[in-house]
């Protein structure tokens, strides 16, 4: 490996184009030290971390307004119609003897059946 990197350099030295003397150099001088400080500058200027945080802050907003307007449309309805949480659709049994009666109270719905057979507690599965 040494001695190809050996006659690689022999080789460059022999037919490498020799330098010449750059036109206007001071010109191409000027315009890498430009270059150069512009990128030693910090990235993240004061005005632009301004306009982050407003912008995060209008991001927050309006997620939060958002969210108000849901809860208002879909959860507040719900919570202040008045009524039962569960209604009773249909109470007919097919057996005669057997009966159901829906009792609505004040923030209850009872559903009354008489006539089933007792089951004991052990026994309900």
């Amino acid at each position: 490996m040494k001695h190809s990197d050996e006659q690689l350099g022999d080789l460059l030295r022999r037919y490498a184009v020799v330098e010449k003397e750059i036109p206007h150099a001071d010109f191409f001088n000027a315009q890498l030290m430009r270059q150069i400080r512009a990128e030693m500058e910090p990235v993240v200027k004061p005005a632009a971390v301004a306009w982050l945080w407003r912008r995060l802050i209008l991001s927050g907003l309006a997620g939060i307004s958002v969210a108000a307007l849901l809860f208002a449309g879909l959860v507040l309805p719900s919570l202040r119609r008045p009524g039962y949480y569960a209604e009773v659709i249909y109470a007919k049994t097919d057996n005669p003897s057997i009966t159901a009666v829906v009792v609505p109270k004040e923030e209850i719905t009872v559903l009354w059946i008489d006539g089933l057979d007792y089951i004991p507690v052990g026994k309900a599965n």
